[in-house]
């Protein structure tokens, strides 16, 4: 419906992690209901978003990055009530941010090449 192209880079042969599956499926549709809806709000034809992960010092580290706008440097990203959204609540960051954390893991943002904006967390593996 937003004209979107998502595409995928899941890695080869990549370890399974130490995680609860139903909140980390809640944070990749976070993250990509974001990305969908910054690229969206584009008058270019470029809308797309990408999903990577692959094995980063011996963790798994999952990408979402898009072609949008970028973040607003003035945004605290992760905090409650922090939004750039008419109708958002500014929490689901914070929330992925506390899932993340409860799952072990780490969450940032970075901007993504040449423009859109990148969150990237990572996650135990269920061996380490």
């Amino acid at each position: 419906a937003a004209q979107v192209t998502i595409t995928t880079d899941l890695g080869v042969d990549l370890p399974q992690v130490r995680a609860n599956r139903i909140q980390i499926a809640q944070v990749l549709v976070n993250l990509m209901r974001n990305a969908i809806e910054a690229v969206s709000e584009k008058e270019s034809n470029d809308r797309r978003v990408h999903v990577h992960a692959a094995l980063t010092d011996g963790r798994v580290q999952v990408c979402v990055a898009d072609t949008g706008p970028g973040v607003d440097p003035s945004i605290n990203l992760f905090e409650d009530f922090e939004t750039t959204k008419a109708g958002g609540t500014g929490l689901g960051l914070s929330i992925c941010r506390s899932i993340v954390h409860t799952n072990g893991g780490r969450i940032w943002h970075e901007p993504a090449e040449p423009n859109g904006a990148r969150f990237c967390f990572t996650l135990d593996t269920a061996a380490g």
